[in-house]
Order: C-alpha cells, then structure tokens, then sequence
C-alpha cells in the first residue's frame, strides 16, 4: 500500500468510487462478491461489496445495494459522476466462496452468475477474476495505480492484475 495513501474500507452492503492516492478495499468476503471497475484513461474505479443476487425487493432502498443488480448500476451511476462510461471500465471479481463448505449452499454460485449476467447487459468488460473456493477472501483496488489485489484466508495479498495497463492485441508473428 502507497504510504500516504488514504484507506477507505468498503463493508457489505455498499459501494465507493474515486480517484487519486486512495486504497479501496473489502471487508473479508465469504459468499459475497467484490466488483472493481477501474478506468485506465482516467485513472478512476470502485468497488461494490455485493451480497445477493438479484435486486432489492421494491421498497427496499435503504440497503438495496447489496443486491447485484443495484450495486453494479449505483457504482456505474457514481462513476458516471466522474465522466466515465461503461465501455471504458474493466471489471475484476473476487469472492464467491463456500464458506460454510455445504454442497447445497447455491448462493455464491448465483451471485457471481447474476453478476456476470449484469457486467454483460451494460456491455462491460469482465477481466480477471479470483472466485470460488472455500475460504474467504478480501479485494483491493489502489486508485492510483490501477493495482488490484486480493487475500485468500489468512494469505498475504496476492497480485490479480494492473488494470492500468492495456491488453496486448494479438499474438507475436501474426499477421
């Protein structure tokens, strides 16, 4: 982590967005799923700590982002907020475990589908991903750097991806 980096910790339930020299990270995540969205062109992105799948039952405003559907178009509608569209994100996960290792738990599974279903019906760009498993997880997203990372129990961060850098195009000696 940056030294002079400020640390902002996103809990269940919600989202953050921003820019500069700030870490966003999780609180750890069980069957819960994080989603960065990053920005390479302007150096901006969030994360959304996504619980359920689906979206919140009408009515349901105040903790409504912890369903998938709401979560992914709040975190769109706060980047948009800072001139960014959706075809200029990447998007990351991490999450989805079985925690409680019972083979009839179908919830992460179906949050991390819901998801992909979501990412895909705004036209968003699915990157890499750490899912899965049986034991939690945490993600971060350095603002600055572009830089995502994860825990996977009690392991040291783990190195996902550069989201600030761009995709080769292609494979060596093709024509």
């Amino acid at each position: 982590m940056n030294k002079e980096a400020e640390l902002i910790i996103i809990p269940e339930g919600c989202i953050s967005a921003g820019a500069g020299n700030k870490i966003l990270r999780s609180t750890p995540l069980g069957s819960c799923v994080a989603l960065i969205a990053y920005s390479r062109r302007m150096k901006t992105g969030g994360l959304a700590h996504i619980l359920l799948p689906g979206k919140a039952p009408d009515g349901e405003s105040q903790n409504a982002d912890k369903y998938a559907e709401n979560a992914v178009s709040s975190l769109l509608n706060e980047l948009a907020g800072y001139g960014i569209s959706g075809s200029d994100l990447e998007i990351a996960l991490i999450g989805g475990a079985n925690v409680l290792k019972d083979e009839k738990d179908d919830i992460p599974a179906r949050i991390v589908e819901n998801i992909t279903e979501v990412v895909k019906e705004n036209g968003l760009k699915l990157g890499v991903s750490s899912l899965g498993g049986f034991e939690r997880r945490t993600a971060e997203l350095d603002l600055a750097t572009g830089v995502v990372k994860y825990t996977i129990g009690n392991s040291r961060k783990n190195f996902l991806k550069d989201l600030s850098q761009s995709e080769c195009k292609g494979n060596p000696g093709e024509q």
